[in-house]
């Protein structure tokens, strides 16, 4: 592997990072063995990705800067060939790393496809920047950032050195990109506020947990088989309404009119790029190569 580095600045990058990997397999002095974080240390710090300090300490707690962010995501790529070379080490003052913005950096760098639009469920959606909340969601259907045990993601918060090496563990898991998670959006619930400016819309489930939803700017919004922008949807404020989109299409399907009889296919609808059935309520998208004619 080549790298290349920066005399003394970009070797203090690397100390930050630690680097005594032989500590790695003899254990961290200030991890326990009852730690939730063993498992991510472990194999982080066996991949090479975040290892641990001269002192034979771990540091779990501490904040990561987006320098050593950086320096620790492409090591992830690198470990799975997205990257053949390391790149130059960023030198300067330390800035801090939000989670928000490691979630966009991480969903970019690994190409995570994104849907027509997100649908994010924790409990500070709102304070997501609305053009990171598709790669935030990318991150939860891939099970790589789940957020807090509040039901938060804390988008402005730091990231702590055993939340990155958890992070980096599981992009090191991500396989083919189709098996990357949740393929399909479907979500039946209340209409609530609708934010042109911010692009967003809010939407109550049954079971009264509310979603974010924001679809892509550049996508295309159908409200019953008709196209329609976003501020459309005011109109149905406080109404039941159906959402749904699959990986990989720009289209973001609303439907108002329902009318449900079990076991049966209320509606067919076929939008360029793939075709859906609404049966109960739900949205159904076929699997590749499995047709939806005669029904």
């Amino acid at each position: 592997m080549k790298i290349r580095r920066r005399a003394a600045a970009a070797l203090c990058a690397v100390m930050l990072l630690g680097t005594c990997a032989v500590h790695a397999a003899a254990g961290f002095s200030d991890v326990a063995d009852g730690y939730w974080g063993v498992p991510y240390v472990e194999a982080a710090a066996g991949a090479g990705i975040i290892n641990g300090y001269p002192d034979g300490t771990f540091k779990p707690e501490n904040r990561v800067s987006q320098q050593e962010s950086r320096v620790m995501i492409d090591r992830t790529l690198y470990a799975l060939s997205r990257i053949t070379e390391m790149p130059e080490f960023e030198t300067g003052e330390p800035r801090p790393a939000s989670r928000e913005l490691i979630a966009g950096w991480c969903a970019d760098d690994m190409g995570l496809g994104l849907m027509a639009c997100s649908a994010l469920r924790y409990g500070d959606a709102g304070s997501v920047d609305p053009a990171l909340a598709g790669k935030i969601d990318a991150l939860y259907r891939c099970g790589v950032m789940q957020g807090d045990t509040a039901g938060n993601f804390n988008p402005k918060d730091g990231i702590k050195r055993v939340e990155f090496a958890a992070i980096c563990t599981r992009l090191l898991a991500l396989k083919d990109e189709r098996t990357r998670g949740r393929m399909v959006l479907d979500v039946t619930g209340t209409c609530g506020d609708v934010d042109p400016g911010k692009g967003q819309f809010r939407l109550t489930d049954a079971s009264g947990t509310p979603w974010l939803m924001t679809p892509a700017p550049e996508g295309r919004v159908f409200i019953d088989g008709v196209e329609s922008t976003l501020e459309a949807l005011s109109a149905f404020s406080g109404k039941k309404i159906v959402i749904g989109t699959v990986l990989g299409s720009d289209v973001l399907l609303v439907t108002t009119k329902m009318q449900v009889s079990k076991g049966v296919a209320e509606a067919m609808e076929s939008y360029d790029d793939f075709s859906a059935v609404r049966i109960d309520g739900a949205l159904y998208v076929p699997a590749d190569g499995v047709s939806l004619d005669g029904i």
